[in-house]
């Protein structure tokens, strides 16, 4: 499995060194949790990127990598309103429409999940719409 096809399964959005949020679909809508907190690497022990070492096979050597970056790093709060929140949603209009405030207000929300999100949302009005128009 490609670092990006472990990327996509699960979570839409996971937790990372750009992401302050993980986000998923559950049995009834969407789940938001947002950080209460991030960490903050060293430039001596910078967070390992997993797409690095996983199409490579490097999987001890990025163990290795993220114990020194963590024994190295600090944990700082996050001090703004909906740090530590979690939300549910029943479509994913609404889950784009708080990533994009998120994202205005200072969170870090990356844009692969954005992107995601966002074909999801197509794909899903396309479906609808060949649904209601057969051919």
């Amino acid at each position: 499995m490609t670092y990006d096809q472990w990327r996509e399964t699960m979570a839409m959005i996971r937790w990372a060194s750009d992401s302050d949020v993980y986000v998923y679909e559950s049995f009834n809508g969407y789940v938001v949790h947002i950080a209460g907190a991030r960490w903050k690497f060293s430039e001596e022990y910078p967070c390992p990127v997993l797409g690095d070492y996983i199409n490579t096979g490097r999987l001890s050597e990025y163990n290795k990598d993220c114990t020194e970056a963590y024994e190295h790093a600090e944990l700082i709060d996050i001090e703004m309103e909906e740090a530590g929140r979690t939300f549910s949603f029943e479509n994913l209009i609404s889950v784009r429409s708080l990533l994009l405030t998120l994202k205005e207000e200072g969170f870090m929300i990356p844009q692969y999940g954005l992107d995601r999100i966002q074909q999801e949302i197509e794909r899903t009005y396309d479906n609808r719409k060949s649904d209601k128009n057969p051919e």
